[in-house]
C-alpha cells in the first residue's frame, strides 16, 4: 500500500505544482483540466483506500469464522473419539432379562 501511495502523491504533487505555477506558465485549457483531474484523482484514490480497509475487514472476519470452525471441528472430533470408545466396550449383561438389556442400553447411552 505504501508503494501505490506514492504513485498517488506523484500525480497529485505534480498537478497542485502546475496550478501554483499557472500565473507564470499554462494555457486556459490546462487551468481547466488539471484541476478537475487532480480531484478526480484524489476521489478514486479514496475510493480505493475504502475498498481496501472493506477487504480487510471482511479477511478478517473470514479468518475469525474460520478458527471458529476449526475449534468446533476439534471439539466434535474429541466427541466422536469418546462415543467410540463407548462403542468399543463390550456390553455385559448379569442376566438375559429384557430389564437388563434396557437398563445396560440407558447406561450406554449417557
Amino acid at each position: 500500500m505504501i508503494l501505490k501511495q506514492r504513485k498517488y502523491n506523484c500525480p497529485v504533487a505534480t498537478g497542485d505544482e502546475l496550478v501554483l505555477s499557472w500565473d507564470q506558465y499554462g494555457d486556459v485549457t490546462a487551468r481547466q483540466i488539471i484541476p478537475s483531474k487532480t480531484k478526480e484523482v484524489q476521489m478514486k484514490w479514496e475510493r480505493l483506500q475504502g475498498l481496501a480497509e472493506f477487504r480487510a475487514a471482511k479477511l478478517n472476519n473470514i479468518l475469525d469464522t474460520m478458527t471458529q470452525l476449526e475449534k468446533s471441528i476439534f471439539e466434535i472430533r474429541a466427541w466422536l473419539t469418546q462415543i467410540e470408545g463407548q462403542l468399543g466396550r463390550p456390553l455385559i449383561s448379569e442376566a438375559f432379562l429384557k430389564e437388563s438389556f434396557n437398563h445396560k442400553m440407558q447406561e450406554h447411552d449417557k
